[in-house]
């Protein structure tokens, strides 16, 4: 059965959140660990940041790892279960909320897609990061 780390290492859609994991101890957790529900954004999602933030994102490991726990949620939640809950905390222990207007969403984030069905966890394919660590927006 496949694995969050197997679809994030094989979709391209995730290069750029994949080679952020690679950087981190963030990725040692999502090879057996779980249930964790991960809101992956897309390539396109990472294109909306400014360049020079994105590039001092990739050399800061601390604001790196903040950046990929905000993005994992303990347990496993699809859209009807995160919907209920209109709010759940991520590894950061700050609060996404969940709400739905034209889609489900998280803070403004689109959910696109769902993997469901993985050994461990599902995957949530978003168009935006949901939340840039304070250090880089402040770049």
């Amino acid at each position: 059965m496949l694995k969050i780390i197997d679809i994030l290492n094989s979709e391209t859609k995730f290069y750029t959140f994949f080679q952020m994991l690679k950087l981190s101890t963030t990725i040692d957790m999502l090879h057996d660990h779980g249930p964790y529900t991960v809101l992956v954004p897309n390539n396109d999602a990472f294109g909306k940041i400014v360049s020079r933030q994105l590039t001092a994102l990739f050399n800061d490991v601390d604001a790196l790892e903040e950046l990929l726990l905000y993005h994992i949620i303990p347990g496993k939640y699809n859209t009807n279960e995160l919907m209920r809950m209109k709010s759940v905390n991520t590894f950061q222990l700050q609060s996404i909320q969940v709400s739905y207007h034209k889609g489900f969403k998280v803070n403004n984030a689109l959910i696109i897609n769902s993997y469901v069905g993985l050994a461990n966890g599902i995957i949530h394919e978003i168009d935006e990061v949901v939340k840039m660590p304070e250090l880089m927006v402040a770049l």
